[in-house]
C-alpha cells in the first residue's frame, strides 16, 4: 500500500513503477525482489508480481469473480513456476477459504466483478488477493 497526503507523488510513483510511457527514468534504478525492473515492460512487471490496483475499481457485468480470477491464475501459472497447479474445483475452494479469512460471503466468487459490492467488500476483495 502506498499512502500519503494529496499531491505528494503517490500516483506518479505508481505510474513510474508500472512503466507508464509518460515518464522516463533518467537516473537511478528500481529493484523488485532484488532485481532491477527499469528495463521491463508493464506486462513483464506483472508477470513477476507487480500490479497497480485502482482505488475505485470498475464494475464488469457478465464476468464472475471466479471466471476472472481463474483465468488470471491460469495465465500466471504459465509464467511462474512457483505457483501450485490445481484444478478449477481446487482453485474455487482456495478462493472460498480466502473469502472466509477476509470475513466475506463465499458466494462473492459467483457474483459479477464489483457489481453491487459495498465499498467495504470492494476494498477487502481487491486487497485480499494480495495476501
Amino acid at each position: 500500500a502506498l499512502m500519503g497526503p494529496n499531491g505528494s507523488g503517490k500516483s506518479t510513483l505508481a505510474r513510474v513503477l508500472m512503466s507508464d510511457s509518460r515518464f522516463i527514468i533518467i537516473q537511478g534504478d528500481i529493484f523488485f525482489n532484488e532485481k532491477s525492473i527499469v528495463n521491463l515492460s508493464p506486462d513483464e512487471r506483472s508477470k513477476i508480481g507487480l500490479f497497480l490496483q485502482f482505488q475505485y475499481p470498475v464494475e464488469i457485468e457478465g464476468v464472475s469473480m471466479f471466471k476472472f480470477l481463474w483465468n488470471v491464475y491460469k495465465k500466471l501459472s504459465l509464467f511462474r513456476h512457483d505457483i501450485q497447479k490445481m484444478s478449477a474445483l481446487e482453485f474455487k475452494k482456495v478462493l472460498e477459504k480466502l473469502l472466509r479469512d477476509l470475513d466475506l460471503d463465499t458466494n462473492l466468487v459467483n457474483r459479477e466483478i464489483n457489481v453491487g459490492f459495498s465499498g467495504g467488500e470492494r476494498k477487502r476483495v481487491m486487497t485480499g488477493w494480495l495476501k
